[in-house]
């Protein structure tokens, strides 16, 4: 027999009776609830016959649109949508391609344009929720007298390729459906195609554990690009809340933020992740910092248009356009406050472009000893990089290699009151969502 103590059983009588009205209460809305939803059942005149399942297109699908109605009331909603099951073959075929894609997979249909109904689910048809939207890639090769263009596909089959899409009815079209034996053969060309990568990806691997390993403790992370081929160019308040803190500080005119602020930066040596910033305060005794994303041109380009302006960006990297502000404010011209020698950092790495989803929303931080002091968003950039590399490029050529720092946002150290400058012995981190940290220390 079960015993309970006689104290725990005193402490579990007590607490339910605290607790009565709670659960009356619960009750009373769990009966509320179920009236209303049986009341909604006798409003629809729902029956058994509304439970049975859909024929997969929604013709004359009655009890869907009962139970979308039933729910509709429920929420006090203007329409509903029900679904517990696949509702077509294009539904299912949409699931599975959501599943196993992610941005920068390509999905690779070889056997021409598919269904209409999956057009606007790809992107062939442009809309905002298509995998083309996401950042999947979308490539298709063109069947040649009702057979698979097997040269095309080869080709194909060695640039990254995720998903292939195979449609063996006709659909709408005016050719035959696939034979089987058509299909077969090219799933054992896709497969034998796979066995040669799988195989080279081995021995790749069996050689790369020929080399020994080292702990990232034990190494120094340079920054990307130590010897930057051209000073490195510079956007000035390019959010709009630094616009707004700095217009005290008598740095610039707030009316001039229509057009992008330019500005340029020397950098004998551009200091990266771990290094230590080798202050002046000999010269100025305030040091700022000020987080960026940074721009990595890849390619010789001008007078680039902003639709062509992605082609000409290599990657992008965080930036820390670090600031003597004495020397910056004695003088009309920005460029020798910010051009200190080891003013300047950059780093822990340069993301390729396309690794990155959105590039127009990303998060921005910088955190001096533990305390964040600047936190925003590109979403805020007044001047988005596109634009700027276009502006930049108007009648200046721009080559691979070439830096641009696209701006700060508010949180710098003069915004303060008083200012909250950075001292010897400082830790500054400075962070990019998908980029990741840039840290340093004042030395």
């Amino acid at each position: 027999m079960l015993k309970i103590d006689k104290n725990i059983e005193r402490i579990v009588n007590t607490e339910e009776q605290n607790l009565k009205d709670i659960f009356n209460k619960i009750d009373e809305q769990t009966l509320k609830n179920s009236k209303k939803v049986l009341d909604s059942f006798h409003k629809h005149n729902l029956s058994s016959n509304d439970l049975y399942g859909t024929n997969g297109y929604g013709y004359n699908d009655i009890g869907r649109d009962k139970i979308d109605s039933i729910f509709a009331d429920i929420f006090n909603a203007e329409s509903g949508l029900v679904r517990n099951q696949f509702i077509s073959g294009s539904h299912a075929i949409t699931v599975v391609l959501q599943a196993l894609l992610r941005p920068n997979d390509t999905l690779l249909s070889i056997t021409g344009t598919p269904y209409d109904t999956l057009h606007e689910v790809i992107g062939i048809k442009d809309n905002n929720s298509s995998l083309i939207s996401y950042g999947v890639n979308y490539k298709e090769i063109d069947l040649i007298n009702n057979d698979f263009d097997y040269e095309n596909i080869k080709k194909e089959l060695n640039n990254n390729i995720k998903v292939i899409h195979i449609q063996r009815s006709r659909g709408y079209s005016t050719r035959e459906s696939l034979d089987i034996k058509k299909i077969e053969k090219v799933i054992k060309l896709i497969k034998n195609m796979n066995k040669d990568l799988l195989k080279t990806l081995k021995n790749a691997s069996e050689n790369f554990n020929k080399y020994p390993a080292y702990s990232i403790e034990n190494i120094q992370i340079l920054s990307p690009i130590r010897k930057p081929i051209h000073d490195i160019i510079c956007v000035g308040v390019n959010y709009s809340d630094h616009l707004k803190e700095i217009e005290g500080n008598k740095l610039m005119d707030k009316n001039n933020s229509k057009k992008p602020v330019y500005f340029s930066k020397r950098a004998i040596e551009i200091i990266g992740l771990g290094d230590k910033i080798k202050s002046r305060f000999d010269l100025d005794k305030y040091l700022d910092y000020e987080v960026e994303l940074a721009i990595i041109i890849g390619k010789k380009g001008k007078d680039i248009s902003v639709k062509k302006a992605k082609d000409y960006i290599f990657g992008y990297s965080i930036f820390n356009d670090i600031s003597s502000r004495t020397i910056q404010k004695e003088h009309s011209q920005w460029y020798k406050g910010k051009s200190l020698d080891y003013y300047s950092a950059m780093g822990p790495c340069i993301v390729y472009k396309d690794d990155i989803k959105d590039i127009f929303n990303l998060e921005v931080k910088s955190i001096l000893n533990e305390e964040v002091r600047q936190s925003s968003n590109t979403k805020y950039m007044i001047h988005d990089i596109y634009n700027l590399v276009s502006d930049i490029s108007k009648g200046m050529t721009l080559e691979a290699g070439d830096i641009i720092a696209t701006g700060t946002p508010g949180g710098v150290g003069m915004s303060f009151n008083p200012p909250k400058y950075m001292k010897s012995g400082d830790k500054i981190v400075c962070y990019i969502e998908n980029i990741g940290e840039l840290i340093n220390f004042v030395e």
